[in-house]
């Protein structure tokens, strides 16, 4: 069972938030250089990767702030569902083994992938360790 969820980010009271991935996502190992960067495209991807699967989840999520505390706990329940969707448990498991890569090396390796690519990705890179 996977425990990838999708969760708004608010970086204020009146910016809009965001949504990400919300994944186990051990410290990064490598370099001072390589672990800021590779935390920089990991962040970048939760963000991303977490407002495409909104999307398919049919949450809008626009330019909600946390002011909007109703459709806020709306968008949740119906993320939440999609989350726990068994139809999309291997897909999730995918994901969330990739975001479990702790070597710096693989996020920016992989920094222009998208979702599917860096499932790939990942099962080659923890197929080859």
């Amino acid at each position: 069972m996977t425990t990838i969820t999708i969760q708004p980010k608010f970086y204020d009271e009146r910016s809009a938030g965001r949504l990400q991935v919300v994944a186990p996502m051990p410290a990064l190992k490598g370099s001072e250089k390589q672990i800021a960067w590779a935390a920089d495209i990991r962040s970048r991807m939760q963000i991303e990767y977490g407002e495409k699967l909104a999307k398919l989840a049919g949450v809008n999520w626009g330019c909600v702030t946390q002011r909007d505390v109703d459709y806020i706990a709306e968008c949740q329940v119906k993320l939440d569902a999609f989350c726990g969707d068994p139809q999309y448990a291997a897909p999730f498991e995918k994901l969330e083994a990739a975001f479990a890569i702790e070597h710096a090396h693989f996020w920016i390796e992989n920094r222009t992938d998208t979702m599917d690519q860096l499932a790939r990705s990942a099962a080659a890179f923890l197929a080859s360790a």
